[in-house]
């Protein structure tokens, strides 16, 4: 809901991006004196792990009724980590290579290209497909309009440069806030939200079992 994600858009914002840096830190600090990794590789393996999905955390929250505040700020952080991670990682890269500079100018200009591009291509085909969804009634339609989009926003964003699971996340903000209102009646909102419901589950189910294995 975009009413629980905006009144924790400060600290959501926070935890995504300096949260992202701390854990890239911690991991190279330790790795580094206790693995004895060299710091650039250890700093690599930070960037690589510090976006990490807590879909074990929040499935366990929900088992346990932890409060909604805290299970969207779990969740929310998730969502948006994904740019600072993707910059930090290029970033590293780059540093060895020449191609990057150590400037904290470039690094934020990187990181609202990175953000900015996923932000416009998700926001661009979340209110077309919300649009499009008013001119008919077809919950099978619809429904694959959201498979599509979902797919093609990732696809069309990291072709442009930017970080693709921004693009979704803005994409699935709008598509369930706003287009489900405006272009949905009541049963297709039922229909589609319980096809999603079951495609998370479905995943997440796919996760668990990689994991366990």
């Amino acid at each position: 809901k975009w009413s629980n994600v905006k009144r924790d858009l400060v600290p959501i914002c926070l935890f995504a991006v300096l949260g992202v840096v701390i854990s890239i830190i911690g991991v190279a600090v330790g790795l580094n004196q206790l693995a004895g990794l060299s710091l650039p590789c250890a700093l690599l393996i930070g960037a690589s792990l510090s976006a990490t999905d807590p879909v074990s955390v929040t499935a366990l929250f929900r088992e346990l009724g932890v409060s909604t505040r805290l299970t969207t700020l779990m969740e929310g952080e998730s969502l948006f980590n994904d740019g600072m991670a993707v910059v930090a990682f290029s970033f590293l890269v780059g540093l060895p290579l020449g191609t990057a500079e150590l400037k904290l100018q470039p690094i934020l200009l990187q990181l609202l290209i990175v953000v900015g591009i996923g932000i416009a291509v998700g926001g661009i085909i979340g209110f077309g497909i919300s649009y499009l969804t008013q001119r008919f009634d077809l919950p099978l339609v619809e429904q694959s309009l959201t498979l599509v989009s979902a797919y093609g926003t990732y696809l069309i964003t990291e072709d442009l440069g930017g970080s693709g699971v921004i693009g979704v996340v803005t994409t699935g903000l709008i598509l369930g806030n706003f287009g489900s209102r405006i272009g949905m009646n009541p049963r297709t909102r039922i229909f589609v939200t319980e096809f999603w419901e079951f495609l998370a589950f479905f995943v997440n189910s796919i996760v668990f079992l990689l994991i366990g294995d």
